[in-house]
């Protein structure tokens, strides 16, 4: 049912006309206290302090289910970060106030400082490229560390630091080499420079590794001491090619664990390449194919991000992450963002949407692509529309999420805008507009009927 917000919504959960709603607890406790509705849970890791005996979601045995509501200040992109830290610092100092808390905690908000961060939240329709200060209301607790833009970040001195970024263009060596037909450029980090510059950095930061070169395969070689202490300041690596871009947070190399499936004595005998390649013509024809078949049109040559680890003749692939991992690909032209999605290859074949972002940069149009697995990207077009669309209330929604390959129609033409939904279509939805990767499982409940989904 679509609603202009909690001032529609809530009374209509109120009246009977809706069954439920989700808002913040400000928004819905007066109405609560009234009995005009009942809250059925909390959607963060810990009670509310307004409503401590209403149970947390996970408590009712529903895993994995927060959520974050937040208010804040935006402010375009190309703001000079002096200006942007100066609201940040501005913002705490007003939190901290007195005053201030006291009115938070009569319209029943807590408030914490979030601090000036970039793509805080994304839709599968398109992304403004924003910095966004906000106040987090009902939120799980903030595990710390921030985002910084890395646009300008390939220009300066060796080991230079500015707002976060650790800038290492000139603690690298380099090697060129031919492998199975295709141009390769090793690039090995000194790991003391880049030690040595990390240690004067604040924790989040990003050490930035520009590699200019024309070299079909870019293979990184991160030392592990540095690997480490990346991680243990919530830091990432961000590899930067004419190829794409790769931003990995440090803690999602596990060196414990890949010590164990290496062999290793220690974690110091293992070798982590981060690779960002062109794909073989084998495969570029693979995906043309599936493109084709499906009358999509491909925007940009596939480019596959991968990360290995190695301990002698011993080596492992990490594919999966536990938090969405950052991949830029370089677009030669303009594309309508509403019609414009990036994919990946699945193992067989087939290409499947994940959350993309399309931004300006340097006068070029980038796809800011996101998922928690490696694999082959690319970026098709599919300017899709449904007849029986026309005049609804959601033909926009329809066409953008069809055009984006997260909705299907019944046919080419059709789509049934007033049709029912079964759950398992809708939870299909959510993996593709959350870039999952598709996984089998067996799930038996007595009132289902089989090969329904309801």
């Amino acid at each position: 049912m679509a609603t202009k917000g909690a001032s529609d919504s809530i009374p209509k959960v109120a009246g009977g006309h809706a069954v439920l709603a989700v808002h913040t607890v400000a928004e819905t406790y007066a109405m609560a206290q009234a009995g005009k509705i009942r809250i059925l849970g909390v959607q963060a890791a810990e009670r509310s302090p307004y409503l401590p005996d209403v149970p947390t979601l996970e408590e009712q045995g529903i895993k994995g289910v927060t959520a974050k509501w937040w208010t804040g200040i935006t402010v375009p992109a190309g703001t000079p970060d002096y200006v942007v830290r100066k609201w940040e610092k501005t913002i705490a100092k007003m939190v901290e106030d007195p005053v201030f808390q006291e009115k938070a905690q009569k319209l029943h908000v807590q408030v914490s400082p979030a601090g000036a961060v970039e793509d805080v939240v994304y839709n599968v329709y398109s992304l403004e490229n924003v910095y966004n200060f906000t106040f987090t209301t009902q939120a799980a607790p903030r595990s710390g560390g921030s985002s910084s833009s890395s646009s300008d970040s390939s220009s300066g001195s060796s080991g230079g630091s500015n707002s976060g970024i650790i800038n290492l263009s000139g603690s690298t060596t380099s090697s060129a080499s031919q492998v199975e037909g295709q141009s390769v450029t090793t690039v090995t980090l000194n790991e003391t420079t880049a030690l040595a510059a990390l240690n004067q950095s604040s924790n989040g930061s990003t050490v930035v590794i520009p590699i200019s070169t024309t070299s079909d395969v870019v293979n990184t070689k991160i030392p592990t001491g540095l690997l480490v202490a990346l991680a243990n300041k919530s830091s990432s690596i961000e590899i930067q090619t004419n190829i794409g871009i790769y931003v990995l947070p440090a803690s999602e190399i596990k060196m414990s664990e890949l010590a164990k499936h290496l062999n290793a004595m220690n974690a110091s005998d293992i070798t982590i390449n981060m690779v960002i390649s062109r794909v073989k013509s084998e495969q570029i024809a693979s995906i043309q194919k599936f493109v084709e078949q499906h009358n999509l049109t491909q925007v940009v040559t596939p480019v596959e991000f991968k990360v290995e680890a190695l301990n002698g003749d011993n080596k492992v692939e990490i594919n999966k992450f536990s938090s969405y991992v950052t991949r830029n690909i370089n677009i030669p032209r303009s594309v309508d963002p509403n019609t414009t999605v990036g994919v990946v290859q699945n193992d067989d074949g087939t290409l499947s949407p994940v959350p993309t972002q399309f931004k300006q940069e340097n006068g070029k149009t980038v796809a800011v692509i996101k998922r928690k697995t490696n694999s082959v990207y690319t970026v098709v077009e599919n300017k899709k529309s449904f007849a029986d669309a026309e005049g609804h209330w959601a033909k926009e929604e329809i066409n953008t999420l069809a055009s984006k390959l997260i909705l299907s129609g019944l046919d080419q033409k059709t789509f049934g805008p007033e049709g029912k939904i079964t759950r398992a279509q809708f939870a299909a939805i959510l993996v593709r507009a959350l870039g999952l990767e598709h996984q089998a499982a067996k799930a038996s409940f007595r009132d289902v009927k089989k090969g329904t989904g309801m």
